[in-house]
């Protein structure tokens, strides 16, 4: 991951979050529920074998293709995410901040060129990533230098054009979109119950369903659960999914799903949960 993360003196940066905790966790979460799916179905379970470090190496497929066929390092400052496109690369504004553009479709890059006075540096783009957009990256280099970072965020806010800010923590925590999806709480006097400063917020869950406090809209036709349907964590599933297979209610915990005679411990439903 590191060797794909570089900056633009070509040193590997460091990640911003813990890729591989995320992927992998999101891997065991999938791992659980489709064995649940599968004994549900089947009445069999089974034994989900996860590493972080396979899991990091799956979320590269979209750059580990040229490895696979010719055993090469990619170039990647040529590749179509880390730096070989014009259109999916951070800009420096007049300002010291910076914007990023992140949409590498045909109608963005004309819309923006065109914007900018340069259509022509359009078929550059559409030949897909790589040194020959080198004149489109210096261009907007050049360009987005001229202006503060809240004078493009309205330029650019007038087009179709896929953009954003690179944000502080603050403005993020700060940002409409954020308040509009409920994902920060607080108490009715606006700070935590027991928290030192006035004001304090906590993060809730990004997943929303409806029939939660949280006032979030599904899609139209969706299935809609009642609040008692909804057990409210994947603990509580999966501990009365163990129960009800095994038919009863052991305070000491039983297995999740079975090891079907690996000679492997099977997973349990508490430990399966917590970690």
């Amino acid at each position: 991951m590191l060797g794909l993360t570089l900056g633009d003196d070509g040193r590997p940066a460091v990640p911003g979050i813990p890729i591989a905790d995320h992927v992998s966790a999101l891997q065991g979460l999938s791992g659980v529920l489709m064995a649940l799916l599968r004994r549900v179905q089947t009445g069999r379970g089974d034994y989900l074998d996860i590493a972080m470090h396979d899991t990091l190496l799956a979320a590269c497929a979209n750059v580990v293709g040229p490895t696979l066929t010719d055993g090469q390092q990619p170039i990647v400052k040529h590749q179509r995410t880390t730096g070989g496109a014009a259109f999916y690369r951070i800009y420096d504004t007049r300002d010291g901040r910076q914007l990023v553009l992140a949409g590498q479709e045909a109608k963005f890059v004309r819309t923006l060129l065109e914007a900018l006075g340069r259509p022509d540096l359009a078929p550059l783009c559409l030949q897909g990533p790589g040194p020959h957009q080198r004149p489109v990256i210096d261009f907007l280099r050049e360009t987005f230098l001229q202006r503060s970072l809240p004078d493009w965020m309205t330029f650019l806010g007038r087009l179709d054009v896929c953009f954003a800010p690179v944000n502080t923590l603050p403005e993020v925590l700060d940002d409409a979109n954020l308040d509009a999806r409920g994902m920060l709480l607080t108490d009715e006097t606006g700070r935590l119950e027991g928290g030192p400063v006035a004001g304090a917020s906590q993060l809730v869950e990004q997943l929303g369903m409806s029939g939660d406090e949280r006032d979030v809209q599904g899609p139209e036709g969706g299935i809609e659960l009642s609040q008692d349907e909804q057990l409210g964590s994947l603990d509580d599933l999966l501990w009365q999914q163990a129960r009800v297979a095994r038919g009863h209610d052991s305070a000491a915990g039983v297995d999740a799903v079975s090891s079907e005679g690996r000679g492997m411990p099977a997973l349990r439903a508490r430990s399966v949960a917590t970690c």
